[in-house]
């Protein structure tokens, strides 16, 4: 081991390295603990790697163990990150994290140091219908979609293209000057 950096949240999902402004880091994902947040750590010395921000929620921000809105039926996850991608690992820009219940979330990282959400998707619910997955442990939809896979930023058509559990894959655009940022 040449250096550490303990766990944030509850189970460590991913970690990629990106650039931001030259300087290396990596992007984390914590799951399966309410409130489980992405990561962005500089690793510019190896030796000691500095947590410098979390990619949160609003939700994340005011309470660290996240409560679950009555009637919801799926509270396992829940506002959870999952899988995070950069729009460009040598000059990243921007990330979208895919956070189950509360969709897809992309954040501007040009600061590391503030980064600030910039767009969300919330896919619609389909009650019912099967999942191509097993959704929520029982592969039948409910009240809310989860998103949990990679999404995949393309810059050349403002688009972010993602699936989530019961929508499958959708094909998402930015409002002009959103991103990418100018």
């Amino acid at each position: 081991v040449i250096g550490q950096l303990p766990a944030g949240g509850g189970g460590t999902q991913m970690a990629r390295f990106i650039r931001i402004g030259g300087v290396p880091y990596v992007l984390g994902v914590d799951e399966s603990i309410a409130g489980a947040v992405a990561t962005l750590t500089d690793v510019s010395d190896i030796d000691t790697p500095r947590l410098v921000s979390r990619l949160m929620l609003e939700v994340h921000d005011s309470n660290p163990r996240v409560q679950y809105p009555e009637g919801n039926d799926t509270p396992i996850f829940g506002y959870d990150s999952h899988y995070c991608t950069e729009d460009d690992p040598q000059d990243t820009t921007a990330i979208a994290c895919a956070y189950f219940q509360s969709g897809v979330r992309v954040f501007d990282v040009r600061d590391p140091y503030r980064p600030r959400e910039i767009a969300y998707y919330n896919p619609p619910a389909h009650p019912g219908r099967k999942a191509g997955s097993a959704f929520a442990l029982t592969g039948t939809c409910t009240e809310v979609d989860w998103a949990t896979a990679h999404s995949r930023f393309r810059a050349d058509r403002r688009e972010l293209w993602i699936t989530t559990q019961c929508n499958g894959f959708q094909i998402l655009r930015f409002a002009a000057g959103v991103w990418p940022q100018g």
